[in-house]
């Protein structure tokens, strides 16, 4: 998703976010993600390991996937513009799974020009693996 340039005029409550779509999380990405991390848990890259821990194969770590979620935040309301993002993970994320992200406008603060918006990533299933919320405190055009 392209970045855009949003004012705070731009939204109104209600308003949805581009999507974000994730084709297929692999494990290529999760071994990548566990190297920019650090987060060398065997859980999420070692096969045997995670059979041995009662689970059907690895899975992708948490702040993986609500980087996939600050990515679409930050692509539709601006990095610069973003003062508040809190997630609550709800569901494991596979590999294999395809994702999609999108937002809401819950609503706008016209003496602060800020908006809260609502944040979800669902899997195939249209199962919520990530709800999120955050603030941004989006410029103005006059």
């Amino acid at each position: 998703m392209k970045p855009l340039k949003l004012y705070f005029e731009d939204l109104n409550e209600g308003d949805l976010s581009p999507e974000l779509i994730i084709d297929e999380v692999t494990r290529t990405m999760i071994v990548k993600y566990a190297g920019a991390s650090g987060d060398f848990n065997p859980i999420h890259h070692d096969e045997v390991f995670a059979k041995e821990a009662n689970l059907p194969t690895i899975f992708a770590m948490g702040m993986m996937n609500a980087g996939f979620v600050a990515h679409l935040v930050q692509d539709w309301l601006g990095v610069e513009n973003i003062t508040k993002y809190n997630v609550k993970f709800r569901e494991r994320v596979w590999p294999g799974d395809q994702l999609k992200c999108v937002g809401k406008v819950m609503s706008k603060d016209d003496a602060s020009k800020t908006v809260e918006v609502a944040l979800t990533m669902v899997n195939q299933h249209d199962r919520p693996t990530i709800q999120a919320t955050a603030t941004a405190k989006l410029p103005v055009k006059f």
